[in-house]
């Protein structure tokens, strides 16, 4: 970045490309809200807000409403993460991803920071949720059990004798000092298939 674009943004200006939904005030230089793509950035906020839609669903959503991105491609799951991750749309200036909101922004905010704040709580709680993946036929109960005392996962692993199938506590296997015993994936008459 260079000098003046660094004091540019210290001073509250939003430097470099604008982000979608914003276009640069000509007289007074600084960035307001485009009238047609700003509610449709305040409705991505909303339907994000409601924990019911994905990345995914929401490009798909902008793109069938006709809204293209900057580079005029329809919308990827990676622009409306970008998007939804953006502080400046709650009126600060910060670099893309930046949990920093220490300086204000000069620029009139398309969302309240209310409504930005639960949109990264959900997305938080979101990246926590285990979504189980398929089981595999070695280790059915894999993304699914978990320690009691701890709440870890129990991962898969064999043993080094005859290959015994295993689940064995994540917190033990990266050597955080859990004392849960191993416990065999199978019964003995099942290992003898």
């Amino acid at each position: 970045m260079k000098l003046q674009q660094l004091w540019d943004a210290r001073q509250g200006h939003l430097v470099g490309a604008l982000p979608w939904g914003y276009q640069r005030d000509a007289k007074r230089g600084v960035a307001v809200p485009d009238p047609e793509r700003a509610p449709l950035v305040r409705e991505l906020f909303e339907r994000n807000a409601s924990g019911q839609e994905s990345d995914r669903s929401l490009a798909a959503w902008l793109s069938a409403r006709g809204a293209r991105s900057a580079k005029g491609r329809p919308f990827s799951k990676d622009t409306v993460r970008e998007m939804l991750l953006n502080s400046a749309y709650c009126g600060y200036v910060g670099g893309l991803r930046s949990k920093d909101r220490s300086i204000r922004g000069l620029h009139e905010a398309i969302v309240s920071e209310e409504l930005f704040d639960r949109v990264q709580e959900v997305r938080t709680w979101r990246a926590r949720v285990v979504k189980p993946g398929l089981p595999s036929d070695d280790y059915v109960l894999r993304k699914l059990l978990h320690r009691e005392r701890c709440g870890a996962r129990m991962h898969g692993t064999r043993g080094s004798r005859r290959g015994v199938r295993r689940y064995l506590c994540s917190s033990r296997r990266y050597g955080h000092g859990c004392d849960q015993p191993i416990t065999q994936a199978e019964t003995t008459r099942g290992a003898a298939r």
